[in-house]
């Protein structure tokens, strides 16, 4: 199971290619640094929604930040709703993403805008690294630019070096997990001791009594999907888990499309509330902090989990391993099911026909834990 062909990697150098030309071009409007810095970090990340809560750890540790410098966060504007409950000190900077790469007005405008904050520092955050969220970074004219990742996703070697080159450090080289990186940058760059860093959820995400009072008692949240379909469990195990579940209300979360399969797929269960597309991002965390118990994939909504501390169980694979899962902590409750393998690590370049490591765990191993932690959990 090939999933980058010779045709994509074809197309990815000719994409390279095309945003270094505009890059350049863009170098030389924006290429100068600041020379009067402000006290001001501009942090980028260009992410999904996994990415951002990762980066929200510098949120729940805002109040041990320096109190002189002001700090600005940039993201995807589609991923706005996740923020809506955060009133912290973090100036948020949602962009377009479509209009970014397609839109060179646009494009100088957002440029211009970073300029404007005469920053000391830019941070780019971004685990899948490429040359739109490069440029970001090199042309906001910090005077100090910087990444956190040296793996480029979208970026071919040729054009990763020289990205890299354009960089004032790139941090972090030997350090896998993105987690860990935003732990040390935390701690590191910001004086932040490691015995006061906050993981949980203190700023970002609120509860939402009203809306949950609308939903069963001692539900369980599931979340069946993932951005990549290839990272996901088969659709079939969860439903299996759900049966043997009987007894137990699933509130199903997802967006509108996965719902129109959820309702297909589970058709009328008793048991299951299939809430697709329902909710707004911030609603969604808010269901899974009342959760008796998240079930869900290598996603972003089991990074919700896992930062509000609710019990969780994660099917994952071994394709991009440790790179944001399996992380723990101290009082984590959850568990990370996979199939170990030895080709770990492959980034979705599958030996065999199917992701083994992600589709082949058992039904029956996820159901025993979960349901010897909720008798656990509920003092049974």
């Amino acid at each position: 199971m090939k999933l980058k062909s010779e045709k994509s990697v074809i197309r990815i150098y000719f994409n390279n290619f095309i945003a270094y030309f505009i890059f350049n071009l863009f170098k030389l409007i924006f290429g100068k640094k600041t020379t009067e810095p402000k006290n001001n970090i501009l942090f980028i990340n260009s992410g999904q929604i996994g990415d951002l809560v990762v980066s929200s750890l510098l949120f729940e540790n805002e109040d041990k930040l320096p109190g002189n410098l002001n700090f600005y966060f940039a993201f995807k504007n589609k991923f706005t709703g996740l923020f809506t409950d955060y009133k912290g000190r973090i100036n948020l900077l949602p962009y377009s993403y479509y209009k970014y790469k397609y839109n060179p007005i646009y494009k100088y405008s957002l440029l211009k805008k970073f300029h404007s904050l005469n920053a000391v520092a830019c941070y780019n955050l971004s685990a899948a690294r490429g040359i739109q969220n490069d440029e970001m970074a090199l042309l906001s004219g910090a005077k100090g630019i910087f990444c956190t990742d040296n793996s480029w996703k979208y970026l071919k070697k040729l054009f990763g070096k020289k990205m890299d080159l354009q960089y004032d450090e790139v941090m972090f080289t030997n350090v896998q997990n993105e987690y860990t990186k935003h732990i040390r940058l935390i701690t590191k760059r910001f004086h932040v001791k490691l015995d006061d860093l906050e993981f949980k959820n203190r700023f970002t995400f609120k509860r939402n009594p009203e809306l949950i009072s609308t939903l069963p008692k001692g539900y369980l949240t599931m979340a069946p999907f993932s951005s990549i379909r290839e990272k996901s469990w088969p659709l079939y195990k969860f439903k299996e888990l759900t049966e043997k579940l009987n007894d137990r209300k699933f509130v199903i979360l997802g967006t509108t499309a996965q719902g129109k399969i959820i309702s297909k797929e589970f058709g009328n269960a008793g048991n299951v509330l299939n809430c697709c597309g329902d909710f707004k991002l911030n609603e969604v965390a808010s269901i899974i902090y009342d959760s008796s118990f998240h079930i869900g994939n290598d996603s972003g909504l089991t990074h919700i989990a896992l930062k509000l501390g609710v019990p969780f169980a994660s099917v994952i694979g071994g394709y991009n391993f440790n790179k944001f899962f399996p992380f723990v902590y101290d009082g984590m409750i959850g568990r990370y099911f996979f199939v170990p393998l030895k080709c770990f690590g492959c980034e979705w370049n599958c030996i065999y026909d199917r992701a083994k490591c992600l589709t082949d765990v058992p039904v029956e191993d996820v159901y025993i834990y979960v349901s010897r932690m909720l008798k656990e959990l509920e003092g049974k």
